[in-house]
């Protein structure tokens, strides 16, 4: 994942959004 994409997704969701995200799947980490 680009930086872009990173900062995109951090406007989109929030960064509570994203570690949730990544507590429910573990594999993409």
């Amino acid at each position: 994942m680009s930086q872009t994409e990173a900062k995109r997704r951090l406007l989109q969701y929030g960064p509570n959004e994203l570690q949730r995200r990544r507590a429910a799947k573990p594999s993409l980490v």
